[in-house]
């Protein structure tokens, strides 16, 4: 086995680990939103995610970019996919839940395996497109489920879905920009001070986004009225949600292909549905069953190939 395939396996076990802790997350983070509100929780998650990012970046002593294009580059991914884009997915939690939100991820290896093909160079070889097409079966076999649930589609919430995720995408090709370049100047750039400039760009722009929005934040405010077990999982969820997650992400991004690492992430939905049966306590119907076998089928490509 080459140096290649192994660095490629060892960023797809980490991005399924990060789309694990994430999809447990997401379903704190929709419940916060629903009690606070969707800015509210945002930016709280992002104020611990950037105070671990940098007692991490402190700990290991590392240095700040000192490419302006870097810089930039990462605090536009910030503001775009952190901020402005977790919004718009936060709102869909709320509006039509997490689950079916993520299923929108989908859609992400599409986009990014041809943005990556020609900003990157980066091949999109058949095996991968069979994997992706695997994956997608599997969301729609989701979708089918929650469709004959409900009998009627929420446009509104997946109007927001689609939003956060294009927003989420466009943040992860500036990131993959920023690390491309590093990489051509010689500069080495550590997933963690990556992370921790994202998450400055994205509380610098929170005043901006609360005079449109027209809402007042209250942080401390809001901390104060919940109760001592939901302050206890308010901050697990931010913790586990934005630092591991991002860190495990974000490492799989700079090490992996864009288009496979991001076909992963398409895994959300069927671990947010099995962890929402395992905390309801009912057991997973046909269409989840059938869901997890072509998860199981396209990932098994992936690591196959």
């Amino acid at each position: 086995m080459t140096d290649s395939s192994l660095l490629e396996k060892s960023a797809l076990a980490m991005a399924l680990l990060g789309n694990m802790i994430f999809a447990l997350s997401s379903i704190f983070f929709t419940e916060f939103s629903r009690k606070r509100s969707t800015l509210w929780m945002n930016t709280f998650k992002a104020l611990i995610a950037l105070a671990s990012f940098s007692f991490t970046a402190l700990l290991l002593r590392l240095s700040l970019p000192m490419s302006p294009f870097i810089l930039i580059c990462l605090l536009a991914s910030g503001a775009m996919g952190l901020m402005i884009g977790d919004i718009f997915l936060l709102t869909a939690y709320t509006r039509i839940g997490p689950a079916r939100t993520l299923m929108i991820f989908g859609f992400t290896p599409i986009f990014l395996g041809l943005s990556s093909r020609y900003l990157f160079g980066q091949e999109f070889p058949f095996y991968k497109l069979t994997a992706v097409v695997c994956l997608m079966a599997c969301l729609f076999s989701f979708s089918l489920e929650r469709f004959r649930a409900d009998g009627h589609w929420e446009w509104r919430g997946l109007l927001f879905g689609f939003t956060g995720v294009f927003l989420d995408a466009c943040g992860l090709l500036l990131t993959k920009s920023a690390f491309a370049n590093g990489t051509l100047s010689g500069q080495e750039i550590h997933p963690a001070m990556v992370n921790a400039i994202r998450c400055a760009g994205a509380l610098a722009i929170v005043p901006l986004v609360s005079v449109f929005l027209r809402h007042r934040i209250g942080i401390v405010t809001g901390f104060r009225t919940l109760t001592h077990r939901e302050r206890i999982q308010v901050l697990v969820a931010s913790f586990c949600g934005t630092f591991l997650s991002l860190l495990l992400y974000l490492s799989a991004i700079k090490v992996g292909h864009m288009a496979s690492v991001s076909a992963v992430a398409m895994t959300s939905p069927v671990f947010a549905s099995l962890f929402e049966c395992w905390r309801l306590k009912v057991w997973p119907n046909l269409y989840l069953l059938v869901g997890l076998f072509f998860f199981c089928l396209g990932l098994g490509i992936l690591f196959l190939f």
